[in-house]
């Protein structure tokens, strides 16, 4: 009966209230389609941004990996030559991975992303104390095995030779062998 109805409503409108009402049918579908397909630009749109914030990003670990492997290699030289230019270096490649690391926490927006790369910040700045510190470390080391560790080493010897001496004078055999004894695991301790 509905359709009955229905139908004898439609047949009853003239033919322009037909032809408008399929315009205007088909204007909405278009409009529903051109929303749909806009929203789905947009969602397509925020994707590659993302991806290629992520990309970004990665890549700037990768980098900053390498720069943290070139500021421990830096160390390293620098532990063997003393030399102020390793030290500049070193503080420029920090400077570096400083800046790129507050450029991916800028770039951040996952929150758990945010939190590793502040934990980084925090671990690349102890390497930054240590630079500052690593030139008066390398100077007490050199203190340490230029003067100090020579003194002991004569002083070590001077002391052995002085029992060996008293041993031979008091004909003390079991002293004097201890002592050649303790004399040679002396100059074999300072040879390694």
């Amino acid at each position: 009966m509905r359709k009955k109805i229905f139908h004898n409503f439609v047949n009853n409108l003239n033919i322009g209230t037909k032809i408008g009402a399929g315009i205007s049918f088909v204007f909405i579908l278009f409009i529903g389609l051109s929303i749909f397909t806009v929203n789905r630009m947009n969602n397509l749109n925020n994707t590659v941004i993302e991806t290629s914030r992520l990309t970004r990003n990665s890549t700037a670990i990768l980098d900053i990996n390498k720069d943290i492997a070139e500021l421990q290699r830096s160390a390293l030289v620098y532990d063997q030559s003393g030399s102020r230019s390793v030290i500049n270096k070193m503080k420029t490649t920090f400077n570096v991975i400083t800046k790129n690391l507050d450029e991916i926490n800028n770039n951040t927006t996952h929150d758990e992303s945010r939190k590793l790369t502040e934990e980084l910040i925090k671990v690349v700045d102890r390497y930054g104390q240590t630079i500052d510190s690593l030139q008066e470390l390398y100077q007490q080391r050199r203190l340490l095995l230029i003067n100090k560790l020579p003194a002991i080493e004569k002083q070590g010897i001077e002391y052995l030779k002085s029992i060996i001496i008293w041993a031979e004078k008091n004909n003390d055999i079991k002293s004097n062998l201890e002592s050649r004894i303790i004399l040679q695991l002396w100059l074999e301790a300072n040879l390694n």
